[in-house]
């Protein structure tokens, strides 16, 4: 199992655990949108704390797999993106995130999906970083990040596809609090204890209608999809990817 639950009193730690850079395969995403979907119907569930192991949160989907794949393996991760992020942001309990390093790219759409986040100084970097290799966003992906980041840097954030440090991440959008690297999972609990204690109908519907207009862009330009897994699957992305894996020495 690539994502691992543990739950603390009535907060569930899900903790991406995919060495060594916790990338996100199909598999893995489709396991992170179980455990989602099994917690959001778990009375004993109070709220959620979203991780990765060791020190990296997520380098985000999986190119290495991409390259390898055929053309439907290539649709399948994107149906996956898709569901892992609807599952993430219609979790109507709260969700907080412990970015305790880099999250780049599908991992910093995850931290955007999440209703608080919080990242240690010095963990890492974070960065909607998919134009930068190459790769245009699902829809669900680049609503996650349009509904989260301050909307005067929204088009630095996507379309440079830069990443940030934790002081350029909090400034941007990215995340809502830097706090002592040593520190960042327990006030990530901290934070989900205080949401939970909200009776859980009240926050609910509050969420459900703070994100309901994001929710509805995600859902209607998801249509488009296809354009995406096409261009996904197409010589000009693919040899954009190769030239990034090589910068990476990968």
């Amino acid at each position: 199992m690539a994502v691992v639950a543990e739950d603390r009193d009535d907060v569930r730690l899900v903790t991406i655990d995919r060495p060594p850079v916790n990338a996100l395969d199909v598999d893995t995403l489709h396991e992170l949108a179980d455990v989602l979907e099994v917690s959001a119907g778990d009375d004993g569930v109070g709220a959620v704390v979203l991780t990765g192991a060791g020190k990296v949160m997520s380098a985000g989907a999986d190119l290495i797999k991409v390259l390898a794949g055929d053309d439907d393996y290539i649709d399948a991760g994107i149906d996956a993106l898709t569901r892992a992020f609807r599952s993430l942001f219609t979790f109507l309990k709260p969700i907080v995130a412990a970015v305790n390093g880099h999250a780049l790219a599908g991992g910093a759409v995850l931290v955007c999906g999440c209703d608080h986040r919080v990242m240690g100084a010095g963990a890492g970097r974070i960065g909607a970083i998919e134009l930068s290799a190459g790769v245009p966003f699902p829809a669900w992906a680049l609503q996650l990040v349009r509904h989260r980041v301050h909307s005067g840097n929204l088009e630095e954030v996507v379309l440079f596809g830069r990443s940030y440090d934790p002081e350029g991440a909090l400034r941007c959008g990215l995340i809502d609090e830097v706090v002592n690297e040593g520190e960042t999972m327990e006030i990530a609990f901290d934070r989900a204890r205080e949401l939970a204690q909200i009776p859980r109908s009240s926050f609910a519907l509050t969420k459900r209608s703070l994100r309901a207009p994001a929710v509805a862009d995600a859902e209607s330009l998801a249509a488009h999809d296809d354009e995406i897994k096409a261009a996904w699957r197409s010589a000009e992305v693919r040899a954009a990817i190769e030239r990034q894996m090589a910068a990476l020495g990968r």
